[in-house]
């Protein structure tokens, strides 16, 4: 039976492999793992099946040479695409060395590939959250018109936490504002959870008084967003029932943390400026309204106080007239009540004048002097016979002289 040493062996399994594989060939792969040392890239190749199974795992590296060509030569970051999760597509040569075993070495990439797959990856996630109704959903909650409570999330360490306290705190208009932090990695393999939980945390205070909640991170690399491109927080994001504002720190890339929140800043101090900004903007909006109501205010009371002259002038008006009116009517009934009391006057004037003709004709000295007599009988005018009798003694005046007889005889008159 013939027998190898295990070095002519892997010579051997050297040999087969330095003849098949003379040129540099193209994998696609999934990276396990990334590491950097000494400017090299130490990378963990796998394949995974339709079940998610891991079916084939290689080691791979990148010589420090390499990793300044492929930068030099691409416009991409090589590190957003060196990531754990990322689908690449790597031209790689393969070394085989008796004590180490196979390694891959890389030559070159296919950003173009990988940054296809990332793309691809974020389309789902979107499709994936409009098909449940959430897609953007934070964009229709309602921003209050000035805010006050803000709800956190960052790592209360990172700088862009500290800018954007300094920033909002140490503003030139005087807002106060309250504040809770919820703590969160912001890049790494705990920031989905963590920024999740935080969100659960959030809905579920009901102490604070939430207006606004913010996500807040410094700078740093383009791959540092990739967690940012998660379904959960998106979703988390989108479920969240406060206005979200994003401010993680990159003046190029928009993640799909950005996309979902209800507004998206590139640096915590843009938040902080945002913040600023809305409040500023109540605020003069609230000074305007003064200065309407008080404008409004002025030129009532100065209408006003034209109609109450206009009512004075013709208050004054009226009551001369009124006066000059009745003053006229006065002197008309004044005139009239003169005319009529003549009138009454002359007309009681003329019937005392009758009356008095009457009295004057009937006056017993004016009758006497006429030739006629007046006979009394016992004091009593005697004015027809019926009580007068034989032997009675009566009285007989005339004008000059009175003289008493007795009667003797009594002749009626014959009609």
């Amino acid at each position: 039976m013939e027998q190898f040493s295990l070095s002519k062996l892997n010579l051997y399994i050297r040999r087969v492999i330095a003849v098949n594989f003379q040129d540099p060939v193209w994998i696609n792969c999934e990276l396990l793992n990334v590491k950097q040392k000494s400017g090299h890239i130490y990378l963990e190749l796998i394949e995974k099946d339709d079940n998610n199974l891991i079916i084939a795992q290689s080691s791979a590296v990148i010589w420090k040479t390499a990793v300044a060509s492929i930068q030099n030569k691409n416009s991409f970051d090589l590190f957003q695409i060196l990531v754990e999760g990322n689908q690449v597509l790597l031209n790689v040569t393969i070394d085989y060395n008796a004590r180490y075993g196979l390694k891959l070495v890389v030559q070159d990439l296919d950003g173009t590939y990988t940054l296809g797959k990332i793309i691809q990856g974020k389309i789902k996630i979107i499709e994936r959250l409009k098909s449940e109704l959430l897609w953007q959903k934070n964009k229709n909650s309602l921003l209050p018109c000035a805010i006050k409570y803000i709800s956190i999330i960052t790592s209360s360490d990172s700088a862009g936490c500290k800018d954007f306290l300094n920033h909002l705190i140490q503003n030139h208009f005087g807002f106060t504002f309250k504040i809770k932090k919820y703590e969160a990695a912001m890049q790494g393999a705990h920031t989905v959870n963590q920024i999740c939980n935080a969100f659960e945390l959030i809905k579920k205070d009901n102490k604070f008084k939430t207006d606004l909640v913010v996500i807040i991170r410094g700078g740093g690399s383009k791959h540092d967003l990739l967690e940012f491109d998660d379904y959960f927080i998106s979703k988390a994001i989108s479920d969240c029932p406060y206005p979200v504002f994003t401010g993680i720190g990159h003046f190029i890339d928009e993640s799909l943390a950005d996309l979902s929140a209800y507004s998206a800043l590139k640096t915590p101090t843009a938040v902080a400026d945002e913040i600023i900004h809305i409040n500023q903007q109540f605020e003069m909006g609230l000074i305007s309204t003064y200065q309407e109501i008080c404008n409004f205010a002025l030129a009532k009371k100065n209408s006003y106080k034209a109609s109450l002259v206009s009512i004075e002038a013709n208050l004054i008006s009226m009551t001369r007239r009124i006066l000059f009116d009745h003053q006229s009517r006065g002197n008309e009934l004044r005139h009239n009540i003169e005319l009529s009391k003549n009138k009454l006057l002359n007309k009681y004037h003329m019937l005392l004048v009758e009356i008095q003709g009457c009295l004057d004709s009937n006056d017993p000295d004016k009758i006497l002097s006429k030739g006629y007599s007046l006979v009394y009988k016992n004091g009593k005018l005697v004015q027809t016979i019926e009580n007068l009798y034989a032997e009675d003694l009566v009285e007989t005046k005339l004008i000059n002289g009175t003289f008493k007889s007795r009667i003797t005889d009594i002749w009626p008159q014959k009609s």
